[in-house]
């Protein structure tokens, strides 16, 4: 019966030692899985500064987009406003150029006019000439 308690004795001996085996491997396999989740989350939190960083960036790239559109706009407006005053300043060449041309036929027939009066003066002077002869 010695025996019997010696060898079941050492059969739990070898099954002690092959249980700490087993909770040595768990133990290392436990602090390697800890590890791995602690890099996950420093990898989570860089990812999250990450995401924040390029908000922000979204955000200050949207500011200078809207700063951009209200400068276009802005833009737009004083060209319309141009437009106008080129329509304006052609529609007052136009004018200008027709009052030209009247001015330009106007001139015409006062010179032509002149000219006539020249020779109807030319022609009363010669009869005044004619009569101061008389007497």
């Amino acid at each position: 019966m010695v025996e019997k308690v010696n060898g079941n004795a050492e059969s739990v001996t070898n099954a002690n030692a092959g249980l700490s085996q087993i909770a040595a491997e768990n133990s290392a396999a436990i602090t390697d899985v800890s590890r791995a989740i602690e890099e996950i989350a420093a990898g989570a939190s860089s990812q999250s500064e990450q995401v924040e960083h390029g908000a922000g960036t979204i955000q200050v790239l949207s500011g200078e987009i809207d700063g951009l559109s209200k400068k276009s706009r802005e833009t737009q407006s004083v060209l319309e406003l141009a437009s106008e005053k080129i329509d304006s300043g052609k529609q007052q060449v136009s004018g200008l150029e027709a009052s030209y041309h009247k001015l330009e036929i106007t001139f015409s027939a006062v010179t032509g006019m002149s000219l006539r009066l020249v020779e109807k003066s030319k022609t009363i002077s010669d009869v005044t000439n004619a009569i101061s002869k008389i007497s």
